[in-house]
């Protein structure tokens, strides 16, 4: 049991570092990074945070679409923030980002929309994690990856089982005098 629940606790600090709960940032989305097929669900965003630091981060397509960013291959910011670039912003600690749409005329203001951080893919691999490990604790336990309890294994007729005694009818290795009786009467 305490190996189970040390394995969930562990698979649980995966899922939330996959998902980016302990990832901050506050800034402008302004570029996006190339991707392959045709109904790409996440892409990898370029954002610029205040002293020009840049990160790059998944975002889903949902928060992307209708943005209007423009493809960036080799992942540098431009020298001046365009003024349609989109505020995005995530605390520490949470599973969700913010993401502000610029306002399109002078009386628009841009509201912030939620998404969430985490994917199916994040919680199929920790669940994928998860099976795979409680196979190779039942393979270490029990001699099979599908079995709980431990088998019982023929053993040559020698041979006892782990922490039984080898022959439970001869307990003295030597040969002694065996105990005297008391006598039942005066010895004569």
């Amino acid at each position: 049991m305490l190996y189970l629940a040390v394995q969930t606790l562990v698979l649980c600090g995966v899922f939330l570092l996959l998902s980016g709960f302990f990832a901050q940032w506050d800034g402008h989305a302004v570029g996006v990074r190339p991707y392959t097929g045709a109904n790409a669900t996440v892409y990898q965003v370029l954002i610029v945070e205040e002293g020009k630091n840049t990160i790059e981060r998944n975002m889903s397509a949902l928060a992307i679409d209708g943005l209007n960013l423009p493809l960036n291959d080799v992942g540098v910011a431009p020298n001046t923030l365009p003024t349609t670039a989109a505020a995005t912003k995530k605390s520490r600690f949470q599973l969700s980002y913010l993401v502000q749409r610029p306002a399109i005329e002078a009386e628009d203001v841009g509201t912030w929309k939620s998404y969430p951080t985490t994917t199916p893919q994040a919680l199929g691999a920790v669940v994928l994690m998860w099976l795979m490990s409680l196979g190779i604790r039942n393979m270490i336990y029990a001699g099979s990856p599908l079995s709980i309890q431990p088998r019982a294994v023929a053993l040559p007729k020698g041979q006892a089982q782990a922490g039984v005694a080898a022959n439970p009818g001869k307990l003295r290795s030597r040969k002694t005098v065996p105990d005297r009786r008391p006598s039942r009467g005066p010895r004569r």
